[in-house]
C-alpha cells in the first residue's frame, strides 16, 4: 500500500508540473516551486527532509512516513490532510509537529524564492526553493 500511495502522489506531482504549455513559462501563483524543510520553530529538520510543492493554491507535501496536502487561501495554509501510515515514532511526531505548525500559518516570500511560514507573528516554519534535476 505505501508503494502505490507514493506512486499516485509522484504521478500526481507529474501531472501538475506537466499542465504548463512551455518550459520558460513563469508560474502562475506567487509560490508556485519545489521547496525542501529547513527548520520548524527553533529546530532544524532532524532527519530525512519533509518537501513540499506548491502550484497554485494547492500545497502537497511528503515526510519520511506520509503525505500531506492542503490549500492556500489569502496567504494562509489551510484545511492540511494527511495520509496515516505508521512509521518510525520520532519521525511520526516530527510530521505531526510540522503539519500542526503549517495549519493557519501566513506564508511570506523571502529572498530567493525561500519561504517563511508565520503564526501568530513567529516563524513557524522555515521552506528553502528547490530546483529539480530533469
Amino acid at each position: 500500500m505505501s508503494y502505490t500511495i507514493r506512486l499516485l502522489f509522484l504521478v500526481s506531482c507529474v501531472l501538475i508540473s506537466a499542465c504548463k504549455s512551455s518550459p520558460n513559462e513563469e508560474s502562475v501563483g506567487p509560490y508556485d516551486g519545489h521547496y525542501v524543510v529547513t527548520q520548524i520553530l527553533t529546530t532544524k529538520y532532524p532527519q530525512e527532509p519533509a518537501r513540499a510543492n506548491i502550484v497554485g493554491d494547492v500545497i502537497l507535501g511528503q515526510g519520511p512516513v506520509n503525505q500531506w496536502s492542503g490549500g492556500i487561501v489569502d496567504k494562509q495554509v489551510t484545511g492540511l490532510q494527511s495520509t496515516r501510515r505508521a512509521g518510525p515514532a520520532q519521525n511520526m511526531q516530527v510530521e505531526s509537529f510540522l503539519l500542526n505548525s503549517l495549519e493557519g500559518s501566513q506564508i511570506k516570500k523571502k529572498f530567493g524564492g525561500n519561504l517563511e511560514f508565520e503564526k501568530n507573528g513567529k516563524t513557524v516554519v522555515w521552506m528553502e526553493k528547490i530546483e529539480l534535476i530533469r
